[in-house]
């Protein structure tokens, strides 16, 4: 069964990382601009846009998985200086090959700041036409997230642009109302592998993405693969298990002419 993998950091990951990856039966992936560091101005933030748009997409292109890039501000990685320049380039650099969404944006902490440049960002999606990769934060998760469906929801962007994302029992129900796309994330510290089985035999899989989001913290390169067999020892059908791990992330970035 193929995987699309609709988050991960490849910038984080070594060569053998990917290419087990590949030979567990990832076929695409969506690599995010994250908080790599600490972002000093706005030219490290470029060149870390750069780096995922050259360097990591050969790595994954030779490691035969078909790159895909979202760029973005994170919120813990809102740069000290420049935050005008960088939000005013993005349009421009959305529009570059391989770039399928703006992401990863939302909010950590849910403070003044981080709530104006979501809203900034969120707009240039809207603009755009863009999908958007909303991140919600482990501490007071519920809260956060619902300030970051109200700004969704202020900015009046379309529903079906919209993946929130880190998803877990705590707001699958307030996610499911507002509407949008969902990711969850399989990731210690987020949520396991059974964890994610038993979401899916519970709320469907309509609008629903599994994700790895693979970073330089505690992650596990097999944990869509893992999360494949715990949904077939629970009876999920080969369709919906299809469609939360390859056919939703084709249909939610618009890619299926990318891909065989």
């Amino acid at each position: 069964m193929p995987i699309f993998d609709s988050h991960i950091h490849a910038d984080t990951r070594g060569w053998e990382d990917l290419r087990t990856l590949s030979l567990f039966g990832t076929r695409a992936v969506v690599t995010c601009a994250h908080d790599v560091f600490d972002f000093s101005g706005p030219q490290s933030v470029f060149d870390h846009y750069r780096r995922l748009l050259n360097f990591d997409c050969f790595r994954l292109r030779t490691n035969h998985i078909r790159p895909f890039v979202a760029l973005g501000i994170h919120p813990e990685g809102i740069p000290h200086d420049g935050v005008d320049e960088v939000l005013s380039r993005l349009p421009e650099l959305l529009q570059q090959e391989s770039v399928v969404a703006v992401g990863e944006i939302g909010l950590q902490n849910g403070s003044d700041w981080e709530i104006d440049v979501l809203r900034r960002q969120l707009q240039i999606g809207k603009d755009l036409n863009l999908p958007c990769i909303v991140h919600t934060p482990q501490k007071n998760k519920a809260e956060v997230a619902r300030l970051v469906m109200d700004v969704i929801s202020q900015v009046g962007i379309s529903l079906d642009l919209v993946v929130i994302d880190h998803v877990d029992i705590r707001i699958i129900e307030a996610v499911r109302d507002l509407g949008s796309w969902m990711a969850l994330s399989i990731q210690p510290f987020k949520i396991s592998e059974k964890e994610a089985a038993l979401l899916v035999q519970s709320y469907g899989s309509q609008r629903v993405m599994l994700d790895s989001d693979l970073a330089g913290g505690m992650s596990d390169v097999l944990s869509i693969p893992k999360a494949i067999f715990e949904m077939k020892t629970l009876g999920i059908s080969a369709e919906d298990i299809r469609k939360v791990t390859y056919d939703n992330a084709v249909a939610f970035y618009r890619v299926a002419q990318c891909l065989p």
